[in-house]
């Protein structure tokens, strides 16, 4: 919609040692990671540069999405203890990827025109088998 924006593509796996120069110079950073680590990894790094992120996460029918903000700690609190992610047996359907990424964007850019935004310190969790919603104070 607007041309001036540029959205750059950098094709290569979160890394300790280079997270933290991904995301210097950025507003915020959004969460289309795959596993725990690496979300933990990310919450570390936006917080030692003072970034909010929002975060989603897609397992099956299933989804959730939060705003992190720094000194949040929602990704130790919600992964702590697990090593690996996985996709599940019957996949993700791209509805479920497609409805968790939109309010993402949502919430993005709430924070990035200075809304406030009604998810930070809650997680919005989304049972797309049963169609149900749920706001979990986190």
């Amino acid at each position: 919609i607007n041309g001036a924006v540029s959205v750059p593509a950098v094709p290569v796996m979160l890394e300790k040692a280079y997270a933290r120069q991904l995301l210097c110079g950025h507003d915020l950073a959004i969460d289309c990671l795959d596993n725990p680590r690496a979300r933990m990894l990310l919450e570390n790094s936006c917080e030692a540069l003072g970034l909010p992120f929002v975060h989603g996460a897609v397992s099956g029918d299933a989804g959730q999405v939060a705003v992190v903000l720094p000194g949040d700690g929602l990704m130790k609190r919600l992964y702590s203890g697990w090593e690996t992610g996985g996709t599940p047996p019957g996949g993700n359907p791209v509805f479920s990827v497609q409805i968790v990424s939109a309010l993402q964007i949502s919430e993005a850019l709430k924070l990035l025109v200075g809304r406030d935004s009604g998810l930070r310190g809650k997680l919005l969790h989304i049972n797309l088998s049963d169609y149900s919603f749920a706001l979990i104070q986190a």
